[in-house]
């Protein structure tokens, strides 16, 4: 019998990616400079979690659909999951912006302007992408609430804009155990 496949993927984190990588937990706030590489640490978090949990469901939002197809569908989801297709192990709805694990996991972009399609649904784990720009109502009244059953986690990414409701999460969470929160400045 066969062991365990080893998956490499197309990503490698640099030092500082890393730090971040290895310090998550189930929630998360991670101010980054432009730069960083944090829609591709993000986004491969959610790769790694999905192909360790079978059956999972993971979703990534932007402000808009549009925005997370240009920032995370074809430069940053597929690309990275490259070898995983040439083993079978991946296959892409490009009409859904879905991608299906052969272990029955899945991740799925989302745009924050049509939020009620997450409404119901029981999530893994979420990412935010530039969480600023999202109303503070996607996370509080509509993708918290579908963490709660299977007890997914959240990461909010994104570069600083002021003392907006991105703000406001990083200075709180800073003060809740449960929580991870850091911020990468540019060198």
């Amino acid at each position: 019998m066969a062991g365990p496949r080893t998956v490499e993927l197309a990503f490698t984190p640099s030092a500082p990616q890393r730090a971040i990588f290895e310090q998550l937990k189930r929630f998360n706030v991670v101010v980054c400079h432009r730069g960083f590489g944090k829609t591709f640490l993000a986004v491969n978090l959610l790769i790694r979690r999905a192909l360790k949990r079978p059956g999972s469901y993971y979703a990534f939002i932007s402000k808009t659909y549009g925005q997370a197809k240009d920032i995370a569908w074809q430069r940053v989801l597929k690309t990275c999951c490259e070898p995983l297709v040439v083993q079978d192990l991946v296959d892409f709805n490009e009409a859904e912006l879905r991608c299906n694990f052969a272990n029955g996991s899945q991740i799925k972009l989302y745009g924050a302007e049509n939020a009620e399609t997450l409404r119901g649904l029981h999530l893994d784990g979420v990412v935010f992408d530039e969480y600023g720009l999202i109303p503070p109502a996607v996370w509080e009244q509509i993708v918290s609430p579908t963490l709660t059953r299977r007890k997914g986690g959240a990461i909010f990414i994104g570069t600083p804009m002021g003392r907006n409701h991105f703000y406001s999460l990083y200075k709180h969470a800073q003060s809740w155990p449960a929580w991870f929160t850091t911020t990468a400045r540019a060198a």
